[in-house]
Protein backbone atom coordinates (compact mmCIF):
# COMPACT_ATOMS: atom_id res chain seq x y z
CA UNK A 1 0.00 0.00 0.00
CA UNK A 2 3.04 2.38 0.34
CA UNK A 3 1.72 3.62 3.45
CA UNK A 4 4.66 2.68 5.82
CA UNK A 5 7.95 4.52 5.17
CA UNK A 6 8.56 6.15 8.14
CA UNK A 7 11.58 3.91 10.06
CA UNK A 8 10.94 2.70 13.56
CA UNK A 9 12.10 3.99 17.02
CA UNK A 10 13.48 1.90 19.80
CA UNK A 11 15.94 1.87 22.92
CA UNK A 12 19.28 0.79 23.34
CA UNK A 13 19.14 -2.33 25.53
CA UNK A 14 17.95 -1.80 29.28
CA UNK A 15 14.52 -0.91 30.24
CA UNK A 16 13.56 2.61 28.79
CA UNK A 17 17.73 3.05 28.57
CA UNK A 18 18.30 6.21 25.80
CA UNK A 19 14.67 7.43 26.23
CA UNK A 20 16.12 11.07 27.11
CA UNK A 21 18.09 10.70 23.96
CA UNK A 22 15.61 9.74 21.76
CA UNK A 23 13.51 12.92 23.31
CA UNK A 24 15.83 15.42 24.15
CA UNK A 25 13.73 18.74 24.88
CA UNK A 26 14.89 21.85 22.94
CA UNK A 27 15.53 23.70 25.88
CA UNK A 28 16.95 22.30 29.42
CA UNK A 29 14.05 22.95 32.09
CA UNK A 30 11.36 22.36 29.09
CA UNK A 31 7.93 20.58 31.04
CA UNK A 32 7.04 16.82 29.52
CA UNK A 33 3.33 16.06 30.80
CA UNK A 34 4.09 12.52 31.39
CA UNK A 35 0.04 10.67 31.27
CA UNK A 36 0.53 7.02 32.53
CA UNK A 37 -1.53 3.58 33.61
CA UNK A 38 1.54 2.04 33.44
CA UNK A 39 3.37 0.41 36.30
CA UNK A 40 4.64 2.91 39.01
CA UNK A 41 8.32 0.94 38.48
CA UNK A 42 8.32 2.06 34.99
CA UNK A 43 7.09 5.54 35.36
CA UNK A 44 9.75 6.64 37.99
CA UNK A 45 12.37 4.67 35.38
CA UNK A 46 10.90 6.66 32.40
CA UNK A 47 10.53 9.94 34.43
CA UNK A 48 13.77 9.36 35.59
CA UNK A 49 15.39 8.90 31.96
CA UNK A 50 13.71 11.58 31.18
CA UNK A 51 14.95 14.40 33.95
CA UNK A 52 18.55 13.28 33.52
CA UNK A 53 18.07 14.55 30.08
CA UNK A 54 16.63 17.94 31.14
CA UNK A 55 13.11 17.36 31.02
CA UNK A 56 11.10 19.14 33.97
CA UNK A 57 8.43 16.03 34.12
CA UNK A 58 5.37 16.22 35.16
CA UNK A 59 3.54 12.85 35.79
CA UNK A 60 -0.39 12.64 35.52
CA UNK A 61 -1.65 9.67 36.70
CA UNK A 62 -4.87 8.11 35.29
CA UNK A 63 -7.00 6.39 37.13
CA UNK A 64 -9.86 3.96 35.86
CA UNK A 65 -11.52 6.27 33.68
CA UNK A 66 -10.77 9.16 35.46
CA UNK A 67 -7.99 11.39 32.94
CA UNK A 68 -6.58 14.36 33.94
CA UNK A 69 -6.70 17.32 30.96
CA UNK A 70 -3.74 17.33 29.20
CA UNK A 71 -4.45 21.61 28.69
CA UNK A 72 -4.33 21.66 32.14
CA UNK A 73 -0.41 21.22 31.87
CA UNK A 74 1.66 24.20 30.02
CA UNK A 75 3.91 21.25 28.31
CA UNK A 76 4.89 21.60 24.49
CA UNK A 77 5.15 17.17 24.82
CA UNK A 78 2.71 15.03 26.41
CA UNK A 79 3.99 10.96 26.51
CA UNK A 80 1.44 8.95 26.61
CA UNK A 81 2.88 5.77 28.73
CA UNK A 82 0.81 2.89 29.42
CA UNK A 83 -1.95 0.94 27.49
CA UNK A 84 -3.33 1.71 23.86
CA UNK A 85 -6.85 2.52 26.10
CA UNK A 86 -4.46 5.72 27.24
CA UNK A 87 -3.20 6.39 24.20
CA UNK A 88 -6.81 6.77 22.76
CA UNK A 89 -7.69 8.89 25.65
CA UNK A 90 -5.03 11.45 25.60
CA UNK A 91 -5.19 11.98 21.77
CA UNK A 92 -9.11 12.87 22.24
CA UNK A 93 -7.91 15.62 24.45
CA UNK A 94 -4.51 16.51 23.51
CA UNK A 95 -4.37 20.66 22.14
CA UNK A 96 -2.97 20.47 18.74
CA UNK A 97 -0.35 22.19 19.54
CA UNK A 98 1.27 20.20 22.07
CA UNK A 99 3.78 17.07 20.28
CA UNK A 100 2.17 13.95 21.22
CA UNK A 101 4.33 11.07 22.07
CA UNK A 102 3.69 7.52 22.94
CA UNK A 103 5.05 4.61 24.74
CA UNK A 104 2.84 1.16 25.13
CA UNK A 105 3.85 -1.92 27.44
CA UNK A 106 2.28 -4.17 25.64
CA UNK A 107 3.25 -5.78 22.06
CA UNK A 108 -0.87 -6.05 21.84
CA UNK A 109 -1.21 -2.60 22.36
CA UNK A 110 0.96 -1.72 19.07
CA UNK A 111 -1.49 -3.62 17.07
CA UNK A 112 -4.48 -2.12 18.24
CA UNK A 113 -5.78 0.22 15.99
CA UNK A 114 -7.16 3.98 17.72
CA UNK A 115 -10.68 4.74 16.89
CA UNK A 116 -11.84 6.40 13.02
CA UNK A 117 -10.74 10.40 13.49
CA UNK A 118 -8.28 9.92 16.41
CA UNK A 119 -5.53 12.01 16.23
CA UNK A 120 -2.44 10.00 15.30
CA UNK A 121 0.65 10.24 17.69
CA UNK A 122 3.46 12.54 16.12
CA UNK A 123 6.17 9.58 17.34
CA UNK A 124 5.84 6.35 18.68
CA UNK A 125 8.44 4.57 20.54
CA UNK A 126 8.80 0.91 21.63
CA UNK A 127 10.76 -1.16 24.64
CA UNK A 128 10.70 -4.83 24.24
CA UNK A 129 12.17 -4.77 27.74
CA UNK A 130 8.71 -3.62 28.89
CA UNK A 131 6.88 -6.15 27.30
CA UNK A 132 5.71 -9.49 29.77
CA UNK A 133 7.63 -12.51 29.55
CA UNK A 134 4.99 -14.90 28.57
CA UNK A 135 3.82 -14.79 24.68
CA UNK A 136 0.36 -12.81 24.16
CA UNK A 137 -2.15 -14.99 21.98
CA UNK A 138 -3.72 -12.05 21.32
CA UNK A 139 -0.47 -10.26 19.87
CA UNK A 140 0.74 -13.13 17.93
CA UNK A 141 -2.44 -13.75 15.66
CA UNK A 142 -2.99 -10.08 15.22
CA UNK A 143 0.57 -9.92 14.01
CA UNK A 144 0.17 -12.50 11.63
CA UNK A 145 -3.32 -10.92 10.99
CA UNK A 146 -1.73 -7.55 9.98
CA UNK A 147 0.84 -9.41 8.42
CA UNK A 148 -1.29 -11.24 6.27
CA UNK A 149 -3.19 -7.68 5.35
CA UNK A 150 -0.31 -5.48 5.40
CA UNK A 151 2.95 -6.42 4.85
CA UNK A 152 4.63 -9.89 4.17
CA UNK A 153 7.93 -9.49 6.27
CA UNK A 154 5.86 -8.72 9.36
CA UNK A 155 4.29 -12.26 8.39
CA UNK A 156 7.62 -14.03 7.57
CA UNK A 157 8.40 -12.96 11.19
CA UNK A 158 6.12 -15.08 13.04
CA UNK A 159 7.58 -18.29 11.77
CA UNK A 160 10.29 -17.19 14.39
CA UNK A 161 10.78 -17.24 17.94
CA UNK A 162 10.52 -14.41 20.73
CA UNK A 163 9.94 -11.61 18.15
CA UNK A 164 7.71 -9.61 20.36
CA UNK A 165 10.18 -6.67 20.25
CA UNK A 166 11.41 -7.58 16.60
CA UNK A 167 7.76 -7.25 15.70
CA UNK A 168 7.17 -4.11 18.18
CA UNK A 169 10.00 -2.35 16.24
CA UNK A 170 8.08 -3.36 12.36
CA UNK A 171 5.32 -2.01 13.95
CA UNK A 172 5.87 1.17 15.42
CA UNK A 173 4.57 4.15 13.22
CA UNK A 174 1.60 1.50 11.14
CA UNK A 175 -0.93 2.65 13.44
CA UNK A 176 -0.66 6.17 13.19
CA UNK A 177 0.18 5.76 9.06
CA UNK A 178 -2.93 4.18 8.95
CA UNK A 179 -5.05 6.86 10.64
CA UNK A 180 -3.46 9.43 8.48
CA UNK A 181 -4.20 7.49 5.21
CA UNK A 182 -7.95 6.90 6.44
CA UNK A 183 -7.66 10.61 6.79
CA UNK A 184 -6.64 11.05 3.16
CA UNK A 185 -9.77 9.14 2.72
CA UNK A 186 -8.17 5.78 2.32
CA UNK A 187 -10.14 2.54 3.40
CA UNK A 188 -7.31 1.26 5.01
CA UNK A 189 -8.68 0.24 8.21
CA UNK A 190 -11.53 -1.80 6.37
CA UNK A 191 -8.82 -4.33 4.74
CA UNK A 192 -8.52 -5.23 8.24
CA UNK A 193 -12.16 -6.99 8.16
CA UNK A 194 -10.23 -9.96 6.65
CA UNK A 195 -10.41 -12.80 8.79
CA UNK A 196 -12.91 -10.77 11.14
CA UNK A 197 -16.51 -11.59 9.05
CA UNK A 198 -16.26 -15.17 9.80
CA UNK A 199 -14.40 -15.17 13.10
CA UNK A 200 -17.18 -12.69 14.74
CA UNK A 201 -20.01 -14.91 12.71
CA UNK A 202 -18.32 -18.31 14.64
CA UNK A 203 -18.05 -15.99 17.75
CA UNK A 204 -21.76 -15.05 17.74
CA UNK A 205 -22.98 -18.93 17.31
CA UNK A 206 -20.81 -20.67 19.80
CA UNK A 207 -22.07 -18.21 21.87
CA UNK A 208 -18.49 -17.20 23.30
CA UNK A 209 -16.69 -20.65 23.43
CA UNK A 210 -13.75 -19.10 21.22
CA UNK A 211 -11.67 -16.30 22.47
CA UNK A 212 -11.08 -13.44 20.14
CA UNK A 213 -7.57 -14.79 19.53
CA UNK A 214 -8.85 -18.27 18.35
CA UNK A 215 -11.82 -16.57 16.45
CA UNK A 216 -9.88 -14.35 14.59
CA UNK A 217 -7.33 -17.37 13.48
CA UNK A 218 -10.16 -19.59 12.73
CA UNK A 219 -11.85 -16.42 10.51
CA UNK A 220 -8.41 -16.24 8.54
CA UNK A 221 -7.95 -19.60 7.75
CA UNK A 222 -11.37 -19.98 6.40
CA UNK A 223 -11.51 -16.81 4.29
CA UNK A 224 -8.43 -17.74 2.75
CA UNK A 225 -9.97 -20.78 1.64
CA UNK A 226 -12.68 -19.10 0.10
CA UNK A 227 -10.27 -16.42 -1.39
CA UNK A 228 -8.08 -20.16 -2.43
CA UNK A 229 -11.23 -21.89 -3.98
CA UNK A 230 -13.15 -18.74 -5.90
CA UNK A 231 -9.45 -17.82 -7.92
CA UNK A 232 -9.09 -14.58 -5.97
CA UNK A 233 -5.48 -15.86 -4.61
CA UNK A 234 -2.68 -14.62 -6.79
CA UNK A 235 0.05 -17.03 -4.85
CA UNK A 236 -0.33 -20.10 -3.12
CA UNK A 237 -0.64 -18.68 0.56
CA UNK A 238 -3.07 -21.32 2.17
CA UNK A 239 -0.17 -23.54 2.95
CA UNK A 240 1.67 -21.09 4.83
CA UNK A 241 -1.15 -19.55 6.86
CA UNK A 242 -1.98 -22.82 8.02
CA UNK A 243 1.44 -23.56 8.84
CA UNK A 244 2.03 -19.97 10.66
CA UNK A 245 -1.02 -20.58 12.33
CA UNK A 246 0.26 -24.43 13.48
CA UNK A 247 3.69 -22.89 14.54
CA UNK A 248 2.16 -20.58 16.85
CA UNK A 249 0.20 -22.91 18.42
CA UNK A 250 -3.36 -21.47 17.58
CA UNK A 251 -6.53 -23.43 16.60
CA UNK A 252 -7.30 -23.40 12.94
CA UNK A 253 -10.80 -25.38 13.02
CA UNK A 254 -13.70 -25.28 14.99
CA UNK A 255 -16.48 -28.00 14.95
CA UNK A 256 -19.56 -25.95 13.35
CA UNK A 257 -21.72 -26.76 10.87
CA UNK A 258 -21.37 -24.14 8.02
CA UNK A 259 -25.03 -23.76 7.58
CA UNK A 260 -24.89 -22.05 11.29
CA UNK A 261 -21.83 -19.59 10.75
CA UNK A 262 -22.92 -18.54 6.79
CA UNK A 263 -26.45 -17.82 8.22
CA UNK A 264 -24.21 -15.44 11.21
CA UNK A 265 -22.62 -13.42 8.23
CA UNK A 266 -23.47 -9.93 7.72
CA UNK A 267 -25.29 -8.64 4.39
CA UNK A 268 -26.34 -5.94 2.24
CA UNK A 269 -28.95 -4.58 1.69
CA UNK A 270 -28.61 -6.90 -1.93
CA UNK A 271 -28.20 -9.51 0.38
CA UNK A 272 -24.98 -10.03 -0.40
CA UNK A 273 -21.49 -10.86 2.22
CA UNK A 274 -18.62 -8.67 1.70
CA UNK A 275 -15.24 -10.13 2.64
CA UNK A 276 -11.53 -8.90 2.35
CA UNK A 277 -9.70 -11.09 0.95
CA UNK A 278 -5.80 -11.01 0.28
CA UNK A 279 -5.01 -11.55 -3.24
CA UNK A 280 -1.55 -12.35 -1.99
CA UNK A 281 0.37 -12.17 1.84
CA UNK A 282 0.17 -8.18 2.54
CA UNK A 283 -2.60 -6.73 -0.62
CA UNK A 284 -6.39 -7.20 0.15
CA UNK A 285 -9.42 -5.93 -1.52
CA UNK A 286 -13.07 -6.33 -1.43
CA UNK A 287 -15.23 -9.15 -2.96
CA UNK A 288 -18.77 -9.70 -2.89
CA UNK A 289 -20.37 -13.04 -2.39
CA UNK A 290 -24.07 -14.35 -2.15
CA UNK A 291 -24.43 -16.99 0.59
CA UNK A 292 -25.35 -19.23 -2.09
CA UNK A 293 -21.72 -18.74 -3.58
CA UNK A 294 -20.68 -18.90 -0.10
CA UNK A 295 -22.27 -22.80 0.71
CA UNK A 296 -20.48 -23.47 -2.98
CA UNK A 297 -17.60 -22.70 -2.02
CA UNK A 298 -17.11 -24.39 1.09
CA UNK A 299 -19.36 -27.10 0.81
CA UNK A 300 -19.78 -29.08 3.78
CA UNK A 301 -16.88 -28.32 5.96
CA UNK A 302 -16.04 -27.38 9.52
CA UNK A 303 -14.13 -24.05 9.19
CA UNK A 304 -10.60 -24.23 8.95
Amino acid sequence: MGLFRRRPTGFEGGTLRGLGNLLPPLNRGDTLCLMTDASPDTVRTAADHLTRAGWHVTVCRAAGDSLPDPADFAAPVTLALGSAALRDAVAARLPKKTTFVCLMERLTDYLTLSPAGTRPPDRVFCDPDLFPAAEDPDATVLAIHWGMVFDRGLFDMMYATHTAGAVAQRVTGMAQDLLRAEQDGSPARDYLRFGSTVGDALSAVTEGELTPAEALAVGMLTEARIAARAGIAKTPYLRDLDGVLTFRGLPREVEVPPAQWLSALPTDAEGSVTLYLPERIGACAPHSFTPTQLTRLYGKENPR
